[in-house]
C-alpha cells in the first residue's frame, strides 16, 4: 500500500512540475493576447478549469509527502521532510501571490499583474524543480 501512496506522490510532482514549467513559459506569458475585453471571461473561465484540477492534486501530494514522512523504508526520513518542507512555500507562494492576482485579472489584463504572476511563478518553478531533484535522488538510490 504504501508502494502506492510513494507512486502516487511521485506521479502528482511530476505533473504538477510539468505544469509550473507550461505556466511559466507558455500559459501566463500568452494573457496578454487574449485581449482586455476577454480576458476577464477567460480569466473567470481558466479559474473555474485550472482549480478544479491542480487544488485536488496539490492536496492529493501535500497528504503523500506528509504520509511519507513516516514510511523510512520507502524514503529517508530527511528527504520526506525537505520534500514536504519545500510544498510550504508552494502553497503560500500559490494562496498570498498567484490567486489574489489571478482574481484582479478578472477584471481585466493589466501588465503588471502578468509580471507578479510570472515571478510568483518563477518561485515555484524553483521550489518545484527542487522537489523533483530530490524525488529523483531518491528513486535512484
Amino acid at each position: 500500500m504504501i508502494e502506492i501512496i510513494f507512486a502516487l506522490h511521485i506521479l502528482i510532482s511530476f505533473i504538477m512540475f510539468g505544469s509550473v514549467w507550461f505556466v511559466q513559459m507558455v500559459d501566463y506569458p500568452l494573457f496578454r493576447f487574449v485581449g482586455k475585453k476577454s480576458l476577464g471571461n477567460y480569466e473567470k473561465e481558466r479559474i473555474r478549469r485550472v482549480l478544479s484540477v491542480a487544488f485536488i492534486l496539490m492536496i492529493i501530494e501535500t497528504i503523500t509527502a506528509t504520509i511519507l514522512i513516516f514510511t523510512p523504508q520507502i524514503i529517508p526520513t530527511t528527504f520526506a521532510i525537505i520534500n514536504l518542507a519545500l510544498m510550504i512555500p508552494i502553497w503560500i507562494i500559490t494562496c498570498k501571490v498567484e490567486v489574489p492576482v489571478h482574481r484582479a485579472l478578472t477584471k481585466g489584463y493589466k501588465q503588471k499583474e502578468e509580471n507578479k504572476l510570472l515571478r510568483g511563478n518563477k518561485y515555484r518553478v524553483f521550489f518545484y524543480t527542487l522537489r523533483i531533484i530530490i524525488l529523483f535522488l531518491v528513486l535512484t538510490q
